[in-house]
């Protein structure tokens, strides 16, 4: 991959106050390199390059790669719990 094209592919930056869209962005890559290559395999730059930040920028969100882990297995388990408030609230019999 040529320069030009290594920068050209890296996100832009967000605006002031966009921040959580970057974060968005970094679980996202980050979760689909956990499940490819395993934690150990995943590492802060792999995960920045698939965002398109640089290492450096990415510790402005996370302090490392067990925070990232964390806060995935955190909004599973939320996502999880809120399908299952949503079950018990429904009027249907059990299946």
């Amino acid at each position: 991959m040529s320069l030009a094209s290594a920068a050209s592919s890296r996100s832009t930056r967000k605006p002031k106050g966009e921040g959580h869209e970057r974060r968005a962005e970094i679980l996202a890559a980050a979760e689909g390199i956990f499940v490819e290559q395993g934690y150990e395999g995943a590492t802060i730059r792999k995960i920045a390059d698939e965002v398109g930040l640089s290492s450096t920028a990415l510790y402005m969100h996370f302090a490392d790669k067990g925070e990232i882990l964390n806060e995935i297995c955190r909004n599973a388990f939320d996502t999880l719990a809120e399908q299952h408030r949503r079950t018990l609230a429904e009027d249907a019999p059990p299946l």
